[in-house]
């Protein structure tokens, strides 16, 4: 009596091993989905933050904020001659009120919403190191 020996899988165990595959992406499929986007919000909010060092920089040097996000100040003070979101490529939008001498910076890209207001304490503007608000869409 000969035995024959056994090669390959039979279409069964290849279907329950692609199963099993299938039910795990569809797992980690949203956990991955949540750590890019947390990625790029934090790059975004570090990016707010060093756009506000700078802008506090200049507000030492000038005694007043920039009237705007222009070449000349972003490239004097940052190195580069644009600062934009990393997560959307969209430019930030910046309020500056140099009566109260305050600023606050918006990355408003559909994506997530960053706000980075300007506190005056004792007479001397800083930022938060806290953002003032985040909202996720």
């Amino acid at each position: 009596m000969q035995v024959r020996s056994r090669r390959g899988f039979t279409l069964i165990e290849l279907m329950i091993v692609l199963m099993i595959m299938l039910i795990l992406m569809t797992l980690l499929a949203p956990t991955m989905i949540k750590a890019r986007y947390r990625a790029q919000l934090t790059a975004c909010m570090d990016t707010v933050k060093h756009l506000a060092t700078a802008l506090e920089q200049y507000s030492v040097d000038n005694k007043v904020y920039p009237l705007a996000l222009n070449p000349a100040f972003t490239t004097a003070y940052l190195n580069r001659p644009k600062v934009v979101c990393p997560s959307s490529q969209q430019d930030y939008t910046y309020q500056v009120d140099n009566v109260e001498h305050s600023f606050t910076i918006y990355c408003g890209t559909g994506k997530h919403d960053v706000a980075l207001p300007g506190v005056v304490l004792n007479g001397f503007p800083q930022f938060s190191h806290h953002l003032g608000s985040v909202t996720v869409k």
